[in-house]
């Protein structure tokens, strides 16, 4: 069997979608806005492990949405 070398997400753009200088603009102001949001109250900050046990703890209890 032939080996295939795992690719870099770097080398593969074509999840990127088409330029679109706005949207990026738009989806950076966003990002600055919760950055800013969460330094003003960094208790907000939830850490992966701590995520990932809510989220099995609701999907357990049957929370999740549909």
């Amino acid at each position: 069997l032939l080996q295939r070398p795992v690719r870099s997400i770097l080398d593969d753009w074509k999840e990127e979608g088409p330029d679109d200088p706005e949207g990026d603009k738009r989806l950076l102001h966003e990002a600055l806005d919760i950055l800013r949001q969460h330094k003003d109250n960094p208790d907000a900050w939830t850490d992966w492990e701590d995520f990932e046990d809510e989220l099995n703890r609701a999907e357990e209890a049957n929370e999740l949405p549909d």
